[in-house]
């Protein structure tokens, strides 16, 4: 699962990226902003937007597993304890997905 913790991070790291970027953008103009912002109702940002989420919830619950692990809570080989973080991933996610859909409209530029 490290392998995995890992990779959410960068995930993260990335999108705060993008945050700092759409910043940026703001002083450049209010126009250039609102252009940008107005592609973001494209399928293709649900999929990131999707993904971002994925890794801020396996991130946030694996972070807790280790910690939980490194203060003598749980042993370290117990998989009872990444099941459960597994599934409660799973469980969060699928509803956020299921609400996002409902809510999500496409607009064609």
């Amino acid at each position: 699962m490290w392998l995995s913790h890992s990779i959410s991070g960068v995930v993260i790291i990335f999108y705060i990226l993008m945050q700092l970027f759409l910043s940026g953008l703001l002083l450049s103009g209010e126009e250039r902003f609102n252009s940008f912002i107005s592609k973001l109702h494209h399928p293709v940002v649900l999929v990131f937007e999707m993904l971002f989420i994925a890794a801020v919830l396996f991130h946030s619950f694996n972070g807790i597993r280790v910690i939980l692990l490194n203060i003598g809570l749980y042993p370290d080989d117990s998989k009872a304890m990444s099941y459960t973080v597994l599934f409660v991933f799973v469980v969060l996610f699928l509803l956020h997905v299921l609400r996002a859909l409902e809510n999500f409209t496409v607009v064609i530029l």
